[in-house]
């Protein structure tokens, strides 16, 4: 499981599920598990939409047969688009500097997708991901030539979390 709270749900199924450190596709990929695989092994993806091509394509190139099951389609949540319209344009608050986690490209994604439709640009702080996701939001703040800060996350503990807030 990439992540410890689907670990949680597949063991009240009786099914014992191994959850990497970081929490991210890269973490999945390094697992022991994954490593001892033989070239003739399969890994079955119970997956969104569009989801973990990443882990999906890494795996293939190393000979590992792939079973695909897309059991839902992602998307921006309807009642999004109106609470950050809300928060764009109510003068009650006070975002001059905005920290937005990001925690997978399809976040990413939704979030550029937000701004885009409420013609926003709010000043952020983005704390993301593992070093992929990092990568992803540099190349795009580069291409743009946009100004915001990014800092990287090993993982999603609450305290990490703060301890980068505190240090801006």
């Amino acid at each position: 499981a990439v992540g410890q709270a689907t670990a949680n749900r597949l063991h009240d199924y009786g099914i014992e599920a191994h959850v990497p450190e970081v929490e991210t596709s890269e973490g999945m990929l390094n697992l022991p598990l994954l490593h001892c695989m033989q070239k003739s092994g399969s890994v079955a993806f119970w997956r969104g939409e569009g989801g973990r091509q990443f882990m999906m394509e890494t795996l293939q190139q190393q000979g590992i047969q792939i079973l695909n099951f897309v059991l839902y389609r992602r998307q921006c949540p309807q009642a999004s688009y109106s609470t950050f319209k809300h928060l764009t344009q109510n003068s009650n608050y006070n975002l001059d500097k905005w920290l937005v986690l990001i925690t997978s490209e399809a976040s990413w994604k939704y979030w550029l997708e937000l701004c885009l439709k409420n013609k926003a640009q709010p000043d952020c702080v983005y704390l993301v991901l593992g070093p992929r996701l990092f990568q992803l939001v540099k190349d795009y703040r580069d291409q743009q030539q946009a100004h915001f800060h990014i800092i990287q996350l090993e993982n999603l503990s609450p305290s990490g979390m703060i301890h980068h807030i505190q240090a801006l």
